[in-house]
């Protein structure tokens, strides 16, 4: 087999791999609910069936770098299971910012907030949200009483 043969088999193989694996996703939101979207697959949440945005802290079992784990509590997850994964954004060292989250991020959690989702870790949100120059998700303690 020639060089030019052996290249068109690898060409073709790699698309056949990398289509199972969801490397990306999209949300898109309405008045209704989330749609999420990754590769082929398209699932639509109501507001009133996503009740948090489960966050959680832990590390990349190939790297051992720190990572956040989303995904929405819906009312039909059970308490011991696991909903819909949002996504994983790599961490500094500590589960601390980077400097470099993706606006997106901030967007995401500002419009779960404006439909009453309730996050896992509203510090950690906030921390994203001024990052961005925005204003936290809900006030904090009153520092006089």
């Amino acid at each position: 087999m020639g060089v030019g043969a052996s290249l068109l088999i690898v060409a073709a193989a790699v698309p056949v791999v990398a289509l199972p694996a969801p490397i990306s996703f999209w949300l898109r939101a309405d008045s209704e609910g989330l749609t999420l979207s990754r590769a082929l697959l398209r699932r639509r949440y109501r507001w009133h069936d996503i009740t948090g945005l489960d966050m959680a802290f832990g590390e990349d079992p190939d790297s051992d770098a720190a990572r956040l784990t989303m995904r929405l509590r819906l009312t039909t997850t059970p308490a011991t299971g696991r909903g819909p994964l949002v996504g994983v954004l790599g961490l500094a060292p500590g589960h601390q910012l980077r400097g470099t989250e993706p606006r997106r991020l901030a967007d995401l959690f500002t419009l779960l907030a404006t439909h009453g989702v309730p996050l896992a870790e509203p510090d950690f949100a906030d921390r994203v949200l001024a990052a961005h120059g925005l204003p936290p998700l809900a006030p904090g303690p009153d520092p006089v009483g």
